[in-house]
């Protein structure tokens, strides 16, 4: 298991395997990736380059003494990216999980960038 630290040097920690292009694997809340998203992880490696993140307060990681929100661990993830050089990556995230890429609006395929609640 490796890790990166963030600019408030917090360590997340993460394993890596396959090649191609990159697919971020993101547990539920509690989550523990060796624990609950190895197959997946192992189904994607021939053909994708596959980062299995550690949330906070699970797994290796610190425990958490302050409150922190999504848009904490959503900061988490994209420092885990940006730290490993990948600029763009397909995410997968049950549960909780879904939830920490959203803030931000993405542009749709339209060129538009869609609203809350909006498709």
């Amino acid at each position: 298991m490796s890790h990166i630290r963030t600019a408030t040097g917090r360590r997340i920690y993460y394993g890596e395997s396959g090649t191609g292009p990159p697919v971020l694997l993101i547990p539920g809340h509690g989550g523990y990736r060796p624990g609950s998203l190895i197959w997946l992880a192992e189904a994607l490696a021939p053909r994708f380059r596959v980062v299995a993140m550690v949330n906070r307060d699970a797994g290796e990681s610190e425990p958490e003494t302050a409150y922190y929100g999504l848009g904490d661990m959503a900061g988490d993830a994209a420092a885990l990216l940006a730290a490993l050089g990948i600029d763009r990556a397909h995410v997968l995230a049950p549960s909780v999980g879904g939830y920490r890429p959203a803030p931000g609006p993405r542009p749709s395929s339209s060129g538009r960038s869609p609203r809350p609640g909006q498709p």
